[in-house]
């Protein structure tokens, strides 16, 4: 069990969530068409991801290269609620080691009543 907090991403998660050659992928390789947007949670130390992943694959597009990404599946669990959701590790990112970027089919900052500051568990599923 990882222990983190929520803070605010850096807006791009919304851009590429929107991406159909991502979607398309997400879709037909999770079953699910994920939120436009990630959850960030930072964590103590950089997470090792060792459990088993779906990969999204990157692609170009306008002569410019977008990178795969790694799916984990995992849960995330606040005080009341719980979700499954896919831990995700971009080739290409602008966070630092220690923030953990989740998606969902829905807004999990609104399904799971979460603000910045707010503590949660994740744990990485097989």
């Amino acid at each position: 069990m990882i222990n983190g907090k929520v803070t605010s991403g850096i807006g791009q998660g919304k851009q590429f969530m929107s991406i159909p050659e991502y979607l398309e992928q997400f879709q037909n390789k999770l079953g699910f068409s994920p939120f436009a947007g990630t959850l960030n949670i930072e964590i103590a130390k950089q997470l090792v991801l060792d459990k088993p992943f779906t990969t999204i694959n990157g692609f170009e597009k306008s002569d410019k290269k977008f990178g795969y990404i790694k799916c984990f599946r995992a849960k995330i669990i606040s005080n009341t609620k719980q979700e499954n959701v896919i831990i995700i590790a971009p080739e290409k990112t602008q966070h630092s080691n220690n923030i953990v970027e989740i998606i969902h089919e829905k807004n999990l900052r609104e399904s799971l009543h979460l603000n910045d500051g707010n503590r949660v568990k994740l744990e990485v599923l097989l």
